[in-house]
């Protein structure tokens, strides 16, 4: 079995409890950690090898840990602590349980592997946050805040149930299979849902402050929350969604520019209709709250007549 006392004289100091400088093992046939030094001062980086477990790792990595494309199923023996980002796309991990960690600074990807679940994820990430191309059906047990952007595009997804409180990022939900966008912050960056089974805008968020691409979906209504797009509104390839420009108007879906089945256009091109459809909506709401202000009025009255006269109104 290959370990790093094979490799060569560069790293013969590598018996030392503390290693200082960067650790860059990749691409050299290894098949255990065998002899690695419990704390290395800079990055551990051993990816393209054939380790199948985390056993001998060191405890402490004052740097980036990447451990990428070998044959690891489990994380655990991962290190205690880790001050950069977390590496271990490309290897043949069903679970993210093992990690010791409750934040990573920078980012965590675990991409291409087959992942069904992001149970033992760190609650924090100071970074991006990449699980693509894995089989997750449900988020349950992903970061509480992710502070860069979150990509979980080509999964099995069909809701949003225990998505992150916070991402301050775009989000990226391509190529998966859902039905829903509940769950949803009200308001969120650059946001990517195109190439799922959706219907309608149901459970977007309010505000988007950059792209909103839903292209190649079922939609049939722009029918939802959304209200304001900063960016493109991308809406190509929804082959059921027909009087586009009307639903835009009726739902008060503003956006920078639009890109339909029907054409494309500015927000300037139907200004002046959307303006006036935003009056008629303000003024049948108020027409309703005077309604319902009626309402109320006529039944406290006919109370206090019951009360004052033991009259049967």
């Amino acid at each position: 079995m290959k370990t790093i006392k094979e490799i060569g004289s560069k790293y013969k100091k590598l018996n030392q409890a503390e290693y200082e400088g960067n650790l860059e093992l990749e691409n050299q046939e290894l098949e255990s950690l065998k002899y690695c030094p419990k704390k290395i001062n800079g990055n551990f980086i051993f990816y393209n090898n054939s380790i199948e477990t985390l056993k001998y790792c060191p405890e402490e990595v004052n740097g980036d840990f990447n451990c990428s494309s070998n044959l690891l199923k489990t994380l655990k023996g991962s290190p205690k602590k880790i001050l950069g980002s977390f590496k271990c796309n490309y290897n043949e991990l069903t679970t993210l349980e093992g990690i010791k960690q409750s934040y990573i600074n920078y980012y965590f990807s675990c991409n291409n592997n087959s992942l069904e679940s992001l149970k033992g994820s760190p609650e924090i990430i100071k970074g991006y946050f990449d699980c693509n191309n894995n089989k997750l059906k449900s988020l349950e047990g992903c970061p509480k805040e992710i502070k860069g952007y979150f990509d979980c595009n080509n999964n099995e997804l069909t809701f949003l149930d225990f998505f992150p409180e916070k991402v301050l990022g775009k989000i990226k939900l391509t190529l998966n299979k859902l039905t829903s966008l509940k769950g949803l912050p009200k308001e969120t960056n650059d946001l990517y849902v195109d190439m799922n089974h959706l219907k309608n805008l149901e459970g977007s968020p309010e505000i988007i402050n950059g792209v909103f691409d839903c292209r190649d979906n079922d939609l049939i209504s722009l029918k939802g929350n959304l209200r304001k797009i900063y960016g493109n509104f991308y809406l190509k390839n929804n082959p059921n969604l027909q009087n586009i420009k009307q639903q835009i108007i009726e739902n008060q879906i503003e956006a920078k520019y639009y890109s339909t089945d029907e054409g494309e256009f500015i927000f300037e091109d139907i200004k002046i209709e959307f303006e006036k459809n935003n009056k008629k909506i303000l003024e049948e709401k108020k027409n309703k709250e005077l309604r319902k202000e009626r309402i109320k009025l006529t039944s406290e009255t006919k109370k206090n007549l019951k009360e004052d006269y033991g009259l049967s109104i």
